[in-house]
């Protein structure tokens, strides 16, 4: 998996793997570091499963997507407020 150009991620692939394997950060950025975790639980998940899509599996995948990142609240649930765009 490489993610070096996901959301403004600056992780290399050698760096991503390494955290993948050690869950020690690399970087300075802890965002980066929870949400390439994140990305890499979810996918996880989803081989494991081998998930069927549905609303509930969409949940269960926004949990771990969201997870330190959002409210525990927030984690897997939908948004009760519109999302602004500049």
């Amino acid at each position: 998996l490489y993610f070096r150009y996901y959301r403004g991620n600056t992780y290399t692939r050698g760096e991503a793997e390494t955290l993948f394997e050690t869950h020690l950060p690399i970087s300075s950025k802890s965002v980066d570091d929870q949400m390439l975790l994140n990305i890499k639980s979810a996918l996880d998940y989803i081989l494991q499963e081998k998930l069927i899509i549905t609303k509930h599996s969409i949940r269960e995948i926004h949990q771990f997507l969201s997870q330190g990142l959002l409210p525990k609240k927030a984690q897997g649930s939908v948004r009760e407020l519109a999302v602004a765009r500049r």
